[in-house]
């Protein structure tokens, strides 16, 4: 146990970043979320950076390696994307590294030889299998995913030139999943010298063929075949912690069929690249990236489109993979014969720490999981896209002239909000099964809000997590004598982190989407993408602005989008207006004093220019109630009217009000989610509404954002019409 412990502590105790193998923390940094995974033994898979340097063209190069991160993150296993950024090697590269190195000239193609050379130069590289396996070594990850692997070229017999790839495999203990060898090299050479360097090739499949990036099979056969993950963990958990083999593993994955090309074809177009390559004079290692690029040309991008599914496809399988190889070192750590032995461990009084964090081995995917009432119904179902905040209240019971100098006495309310997860949360509670897709830190307020989300039996397959910016997080200060706000604190510098290639990974779930919600936090790019995916497949988009600021989101840049429901109060569709006016609203405009009466008319007036852009447009007047003008594209249940309606709403019936309010902040929240209910149920506008208004006044009564009572019960059509027993005021309507 000793030996074991001075072998690994290096790497995982106290002085994480000052020694790998003689780097200094200047040189090679291990992430430190990437080795507190791997020392809670929770899934953690290696990924290269070539595809980002030299594997693909921009955009595409970028938005592939994000969805493979978020393909992992999903299915419960944390991404390590290696690299070099300005001469130091990186464990865990983060989105801005990952965007920098998908856009920069300055990048070598860097394989085990040339690490030194690119650290030593202060220079980018984008790091080949040979030299992500040898860093992933470093930092004890077991498991690398890639698209492909170099091997014996073609002619080898004169030129010798044979890829780093293979003699790495041969002599670092890190197992590779991939797509087979890289069609444009010597197949049956390459597996002969893998069988030399005593490396286990294993087809993952139900036979031995062989695949080739491209083909699923090339004409030749691998030593074996395995055709699940259990049976694969299991040899990687023997080659390395039973007889620790000190050799890699290849895992060649076919390429699925539906993008599978034909061998013939595609030896015919690589012929074609090679004989180019060689009028060219390009050899050694700017073959491959060459090859590449010209058979993406030659095919008419076909290969690009073939190569991006084959490395999506890998890394779903990796993941697989990877949590069943942490299973077993589990149940090796239960085991009291096993325990000393297991290299993962630092010493046998950290077991139970080990053991106490498996959040990502037993995360829920958006394949297996079940709503409320334990069944999973298969249709359609609704998405929702926006912000997570962690919400803190703090209530301050004696003021004090030197608060600084002083502990004030208080109160501290932690609670868990953000618009997009508010209405996310309320169709949970209704049983609407929604997909909520958004961005937390990995930090300890994005593992509270998770969490909540969790025991609300939420699906957080959506949540992708930042290693950069921290969890949005909104901190109000109160004083209890007078209820005025003495300060607010907001950080919320990851909703405009979230990028455009986060919403197009998750274009086939919009495109089945029953419809999609998006809230204003999000960047206007992401607006724009998200509801040009909705027109292109028509799906219906549901807006929810959330301040004056953000609202005009939508319409920035010349615009006009089309979305089908939007519930701005008075002020954002204001700013709305502005926006699509192409001007600005200035504070002056927003503080301006006006009844009820003359809101309605503005509204009224507003609205007009909206029709072409929003047949559904819910304004919110607080206390009043609320204006719907619904024009004569209106979605609104079945069997209405072609005309364009302006329909006043009061808050809650006579009876009920003046509401005793205890809390605001979820109320436009949980309307929206009322009336997305009714709609998604099929309910005409009237109830739809009504249902909109129960919920917000359920909010309102309620401590938290979104109401414990809010349930199906609540909202079915009889209990709704029963609420509201009042019919709207019609202030206009034209035909």
């Amino acid at each position: 146990m000793q030996h074991v412990c001075k072998r690994i502590l290096p790497f995982f105790g106290r002085n994480t970043r000052s020694s790998f193998r003689g780097y200094s923390s200047v040189d090679v940094e291990v992430r430190d979320h990437i080795t507190k995974a791997i020392t809670k033994n929770q899934p953690v898979i290696a990924l290269e950076s070539t595809i980002i340097t030299h594997g693909m063209p921009f955009p595409q190069n970028l938005r592939t390696a994000l969805s493979v991160e978020n393909i992992l993150q999903r299915r419960g296993v944390v991404p390590a994307t290696i690299g070099i950024v300005h001469g130091k090697l990186i464990v865990g590269l983060s989105d801005k590294e990952m965007e920098y190195l998908a856009q920069t000239d300055d990048c070598i193609k860097a394989s085990r030889r040339d690490l030194s050379y690119v650290l030593s130069k202060k220079t980018n590289g984008g790091t080949t299998v040979s030299a992500t396996m040898f860093a992933a070594e470093i930092a004890k990850i077991p498991i690398f995913v890639t698209g492909g692997i170099g091997g014996v070229h073609r002619e080898a017999e004169k030129t010798f030139d044979i890829s780093a790839d293979l003699t790495e495999l041969g002599k670092t203990p890190v197992t590779v999943i991939c797509a087979g060898v890289k069609s444009i090299l010597d197949i049956p050479l390459t597996l002969e010298y893998l069988e030399t360097q005593g490396v286990p090739v294993i087809s993952y499949s139900k036979s031995k063929d062989f695949p080739s990036f491209f083909s699923s099979k090339s004409g030749y056969k691998a030593p074996y075949n395995l055709e699940n993950p259990s049976e694969v963990a299991s040899l990687i958990y023997n080659q390395k912690n039973v007889l620790d083999l000190k050799s890699g593993v290849v895992v060649a994955v076919p390429i699925p069929s539906a993008f599978s090309a034909d061998n013939d074809e595609i030896e015919s177009v690589i012929q074609q690249s090679l004989e180019q390559a060689k009028e060219q004079g390009i050899q050694g290692k700017e073959i491959t990236p060459f090859v590449l690029e010209s058979v993406s040309q030659i095919s008419k991008g076909e290969s690009l489109e073939a190569n991006i599914k084959l490395i999506e496809n890998n890394a779903s399988v990796g993941a697989d993979i990877a949590l069943e190889y942490c299973k077993l070192l589990n149940n090796a750590q239960q085991s009291p014969h096993t325990q000393q032995d297991h290299p993962m461990l630092q010493s046998s009084s950290n077991i139970d720490e080990l053991l106490s964090d498996q959040r990502n081995v037993t995360e829920k995917t958006s394949s297996d999981y079940s709503p409320r009432n334990g069944t999973f119904s298969g249709t359609k179902r609704p998405v929702v896209i926006g912000s997570a905040v962690l919400d803190l209240k703090t209530t301050i019971e004696e003021e004090r002239s030197n608060v600084a100098e002083a502990t004030n006495s208080g109160s501290v309310n932690i609670s868990v909000g953000g618009v997009g997860r508010n209405i996310a949360e309320f169709l949970a509670r209704c049983d609407m099964d929604p997909l909520f897709i958004t961005k937390l830190g990995r930090d300890m307020q994005g593992e509270i809000v998770q969490n909540e989300m969790k025991n609300l039996n939420m699906d957080t397959s959506g949540v992708y997590w930042s290693r950069v910016y921290k969890t949005a997080t909104y901190n109000v200060v109160t004083s209890e004598a007078t209820g005025e706000l003495l300060l607010a604190v907001g950080d919320m510098k990851i909703n405009d982190s979230l990028s455009t290639s986060l919403i197009t990974s998750w274009e086939k779930e919009i495109r089945n989407a029953s419809i999609v919600v998006l809230d204003a936090n999000l960047p206007k790019e992401n607006l724009h993408t998200a509801i040009e995916i909705c027109q292109r497949y028509k799906v219906p988009v549901w807006y929810e602005p959330t301040c004056f600021t953000k609202s005009p989101r939508p319409f920035m840049g010349g615009i006009t989008p089309n979305i089908d429901f939007a519930c701005p109060n008075f002020v954002e569709l204001n700013a709305m207006h502005h926006a699509l006016k192409g001007g600005q609203m200035s504070n002056l405009e927003m503080e301006e004093n006006l009844s009820t009466s003359d809101i309605l008319k503005k509204s009224i007036e507003l609205s007009k220019d909206f029709r072409s852009y929003i047949p559904n447009l819910l304004v919110t007047l607080g206390k009043d109630g609320l204006l719907l003008v619904s024009s004569r594209r209106a979605r609104f249940g079945e069997g209405e009217n072609q005309s364009v309606a302006y329909l006043h709403y009061p808050a809650v019936p006579g009876h009920l009000a003046p509401v005793e309010v205890k809390n605001v902040s979820g109320a436009g929240d949980s309307l929206a989610g009322g009336i997305l209910y009714g709609y998604l149920n099929g309910y005409d506008k009237d109830t739809c509404i009504k249902a909109g208004l129960l919920g917000a006044y359920k909010s309102l009564k309620a401590t938290s954002a979104i109401s414990d009572e809010i349930e199906p019960s609540l909202l079915t059509y009889e209990a709704v019409q029963k609420w509201a027993n009042f019919n709207p005021r019609s202030l206009f309507d034209s035909s």
